[in-house]
Parts: C-alpha cells; sequence; structure tokens
C-alpha cells in the first residue's frame, strides 16, 4: 500500500509553528484530500490525511489503513520532520471521526471535530450513505478507552438534526462544551475557513474556546439530558413516520412532553417541521401553513423550511409567497445544497406563476445546473421562454426537452 496516496506532508514557514493534521472527509478521491486549498501557502504545517473506500479511518491493515497504523506514520512524519509546534488534529463529518480516534493517538495537543457522527449507521446519516462495509459485526466506537489530556472542541450546524444529536451525546460523555452554528448544515469546513483565515485560529500556540467562537461566531453550550432525549425522539419518529405511521402515532406523545419541556428554540423548530410535514401528508395545507410559521418564528435561520413555506403559501396567495422568496433568496449567499436549491426552484415557479417569464428563466436555469433532470424545472423553462424568447430559440429548448425527457408527463406544445 502507498501511503503517499493517504498521508502528504505540506511544510509552513517554520518547523516550530503548529502542525495541523486535516482528515479528509468521505467521497474525497485517492490521492487528493479535504483542505489542500485552504491551507495552501500557510504559515503552519500541514499533514493532509485521507482514507480509501470511505471507511471511516477504520481499515483492515490490509486494503487499508488502521487507526494505528495512521497514527504511526503521522508520529513518524511529525519526528522526522523535527517539527515541535502544537499539533491541531480537525476534520469535518467523516474527517471528524478520523480526527478524534487518530487525533487522541497521536497525542494531539487540540482537536477540532466539524459536523460529528459519534454513532455510525444512524438513518439519514452520512455514514449509512456513504460507508462501503456497512455490515460490519463490531461498529467501531470513537477512541473508547483512550485517555486524552489535550483540548476537545465540537463544532455542530444547528440544521442538521443527526449532527446536533451526535454531538450532543459525544460532549456529554466527553464532559465539554458544544460549539453551535445554529444556522449552519453539516459541511461547515468549507464556510468556516471561507469566511476566515485558517491562520487566524490554527496559528496560535493555544487554541482557546474564547477564541473559537469568536473566530467562528459560535454559540458555546452545555447540552442538556432533555435536549438529547428531544433530539433522539426526533430522529426516531422522522423513521418510525417513513416505515409505520401506527408507532410514530404512539411517539407523538413522548415528542410533545419534550416540545413543552424544552427551551432549545433549534429543537422544538425542527418538531414544527415534523408535524407539518406529517400535516401536509395529510393535505391539511392551513394547519401546516401555520405550523412551518412558527418554526421560522423559532428558528430564523432554517433553510429547510423555507421551500415548503413557499410552496405552500403560494397555494393561498402568490403575492405573499413571492414576497417571501425575494426575501428568502436574497438573506444568504447560495450553498450547492439541496435547501437552498430548492429555494431557487420554488423563487422560479413564483416569478413563472407572477408571469414574470425572463426571471423565471434565469432561476430555473440556475436551478437546473445542478439538478439537470428535474422535469417540472425544465417544462417551466421551455413555456416561459414560449413566452419571452424568438420562435427559433424556442424550437431549440423544445428538441432538447423532448430528447431529455421522451416520456414527459407534462404536454409542452410544439
Amino acid at each position: 500500500m502507498n501511503y503517499n496516496d493517504y498521508i502528504l506532508f505540506v511544510p509552513g514557514t517554520d518547523k516550530k509553528n503548529n502542525t495541523v493534521v486535516a482528515f479528509s472527509a468521505a467521497t474525497v478521491p485517492k490521492g487528493k484530500f479535504s483542505f489542500s486549498n485552504l491551507f495552501s501557502n500557510k504559515s503552519f504545517n500541514t499533514i493532509l490525511v485521507n482514507t480509501s473506500n470511505n471507511n471511516w479511518y477504520n481499515g483492515d491493515g490490509n486494503s487499508a489503513l488502521t487507526c494505528k497504523q495512521y497514527a504511526k506514520a503521522i508520529t513518524d512524519l511529525i519526528e522526522d520532520n523535527n517539527l515541535t509546534g502544537s499539533i491541531i488534529a480537525l476534520g469535518g463529518s467523516m474527517g471528524a471521526y478520523g480526527a478524534i480516534n487518530i487525533g487522541k493517538l497521536i497525542n494531539a495537543d487540540t482537536i477540532i471535530a466539524f459536523g460529528l457522527e459519534h454513532k455510525l449507521f444512524m438513518h439519514g446519516s452520512k455514514s449509512e450513505k456513504y460507508y462501503i462495509e456497512k455490515n460490519l459485526k463490531i461498529i467501531p466506537n470513537i477512541s473508547k478507552g483512550t485517555e486524552f489530556h489535550g483540548e476537545q472542541y465540537v463544532v455542530t450546524g444547528g440544521r442538521d438534526l443527526i449532527d446536533y444529536y451526535n454531538s450532543m451525546v459525544y460532549c456529554k460523555k466527553q464532559n465539554i462544551s458544544l460549539f453551535l452554528l445554529p444556522d449552519k448544515p453539516h459541511s461547515l469546513p468549507p464556510y468556516i475557513f471561507n469566511k476566515i483565515s485558517p491562520n487566524r485560529l490554527l496559528h496560535e500556540e493555544k487554541i482557546s474556546s474564547s477564541l473559537l467562537c469568536s473566530c467562528l461566531g459560535a454559540e458555546q453550550e452545555l447540552p442538556k439530558d432533555i435536549d438529547i432525549v428531544f433530539a433522539s425522539k426526533l430522529l426516531d419518529s422522522i423513521q418510525f413516520l417513513k416505515q409505520n405511521n401506527a408507532v410514530f402515532e404512539e411517539k407523538c406523545d413522548i415528542l410533545n412532553e419534550c416540545y413543552q419541556e424544552s427551551y432549545n428554540n433549534i429543537l422544538k423548530a425542527h418538531y414544527l417541521k415534523l408535524m407539518a410535514e406529517i400535516e401536509v401528508k395529510k393535505k391539511n395545507f392551513p394547519d401546516a401553513l401555520e405550523l412551518y410559521y412558527k418554526a421560522l418564528n423559532l428558528f430564523p435561520g432554517f433553510k429547510e423550511i423555507y421551500a415548503p413555506l413557499v410552496a405552500i403559501q403560494r397555494r393561498f396567495d402568490l403575492s405573499l409567497s413571492l414576497e417571501l422568496s425575494e426575501r428568502f433568496i436574497d438573506s444568504h449567499q447560495p450553498e450547492l445544497l439541496d435547501p437552498n436549491l430548492q429555494m431557487l426552484y420554488q423563487h422560479g415557479i413564483n416569478r413563472y406563476s407572477n408571469k414574470e417569464y425572463s426571471e423565471a428563466i434565469d432561476l430555473l436555469e440556475d436551478f437546473s445546473r445542478s439538478r439537470p433532470f428535474h422535469e417540472h424545472a425544465a417544462f417551466l423553462i421551455l413555456q416561459s421562454k414560449n413566452q419571452v424568447q424568438s420562435k427559433m430559440d424556442y424550437m431549440r429548448y423544445y428538441n432538447e426537452y423532448v430528447e431529455r425527457f421522451p416520456n414527459s408527463k407534462f404536454n409542452p406544445q410544439d
């Protein structure tokens, strides 16, 4: 096995500066590394780490490295290059798992985990989606029994319920604070290190909780038992709702008790979103709309409710729906994440419904670049082009549409 495919040393300006051991997230190809662009040309030394087959840094020692093999290779690199500064292990998602497991084994001074999954293979989790060997007889724990005397920081986004729950559980077990970015999703490192200079955070001799809060704008909190139970019951209910409505109905009373007892507005908003989705399934749109608005009032940065709220509001009042979609589109920089793409789509529908066809084309074409086989978006683009573009341009797009969707459930007219 060629270690160079999975571990890369990038020297900084001085060997006495900090060394950042950065663990890649899932789906990064062999020979490539997360953070390679974000951390290039920085004062600190960098050891970039990746693994094969999205195995959460739990190889068998033959086709993929074990945690102990990674630890030895990283420790050897540090000693061979006489790197004497503080060691910082960090990563996001799968990389957070690696940073904690292997960071403890190399005696890192500081571990920073973004978007942590403490418990693997939860329904809807990234490990369930990407982990290749899902049928392992033993699911590895995070450094069970490994003593660690450095600083641990777990940073999570409030919009991802699985991350929030896992981070609360891990921090509670470790008796450490959680650093919460309420309005952020799972993918945190690109947002964080595009917002702040990595040098500002990672060049410091000692990373303190106050420095972390200052750099990230995070809220520091100690997880509460009621919130851990609430998040756990919410995740269970989401799974049961998809599988068995009868079992879900039994859990509603417990969920409602947690909702009444908790002071955590983020979890309460997740609960209201779930209740709204149930009303949508029942086609009870007025109650669903009310629940979505309640969730929005509790958690204004909860982007996952923007698109469904706009879509339901359009059933009752197009002008108000258009006002909402304008506000939501303008309230954030676009991210290539589903909630943001869905807002492009809903705003495009609103523009089309309001007969603003040129604006609808721009929005829906932006959406279609990431969702090229979304039939309804393509159909609305076609219908809009028929209103504002020449017959030749319309027919060109019409032929592309028919070729892409030969069995279209919509009925464009040539």
